[in-house]
């Protein structure tokens, strides 16, 4: 009986040690698995992302709403801080009509593989007798740009609280992280009701250089 006792210390101080009780060699780690490496960001939103220039709105620019420059915009502001070219694809259709704009869900198709970063920004222009349409519609885009690296969406910048309750739950259902941007509108330090301002008051209500850094802030910390 000693001798069997003996033997089964023998044994638990082997597997301890780490090695295997039947061969009595060290069982390697498995190698971790490579991480794969970001290449650009593909970014879907509304005027927020970008804006065409219009006489109607005085606004004279060709990207976010309402920076005072191409850099200046959240979307650009956060590829120059992860240093990554940025693709960006304008979809307000989608929020003003998701049933007859659903199509355009396979513009996503291209700009998304396994190494793309991508950040969706949608909602605010969603009416309330549209927000179903628009979840089924959000839930198929999400499906396409989930295929990217990783997925960020965004709240509403004017905080629809139903319209973010729907975006939450697409968004982290496939994995991705939702960010709340409604804080930034609402904060009353603000310096974006500083400085110039445009005539047009629904531009003017859009975030400035000051709310723009402050998204890029959020999404390039979520995305590192």
């Amino acid at each position: 009986m000693k001798f069997f006792a003996k033997l089964a210390v023998v044994i638990g101080l082997a597997t301890c040690q780490g090695l295997s009780s039947t061969s009595g060699t060290a069982q390697a780690a498995p190698p971790a698995a490579p991480t794969a490496k970001a290449t650009r960001i593909t970014f879907i939103g509304n005027s927020l992302t970008l804006h065409p220039a219009s006489k109607e709105l005085e606004w004279p620019n060709h990207w976010g709403m309402a920076a005072s420059a191409q850099a200046r915009d959240y979307a650009h502001l956060t590829g120059a801080a992860l240093k990554l070219p940025v693709s960006i694809l304008s979809f307000s259709s989608l929020e003003l009509d998701p049933v007859a704009n659903a199509g355009r869900i396979a513009e996503v198709g291209p700009l998304v593989d396994a190494s793309t970063l991508v950040v969706v920004e949608l909602g605010d222009n969603v009416q309330a007798a549209k927000l179903g349409a628009f979840t089924e519609a959000y839930g198929k885009l999400l499906a396409s740009a989930g295929r990217g690296l990783r997925l960020v969406c965004l709240s509403t910048w004017w905080r629809n609280p139903a319209t973010d309750a729907v975006i939450r739950q697409q968004c982290t259902s496939r994995g991705g992280r939702y960010i709340d941007i409604g804080d930034i509108h609402a904060d009353p330090s603000s310096q974006d009701r500083q400085g110039p301002q445009f005539a047009n008051p629904a531009v003017n209500a859009h975030p400035h250089d000051w709310g723009m850094a402050r998204i890029a802030e959020r999404i390039a910390a979520a995305l590192r």
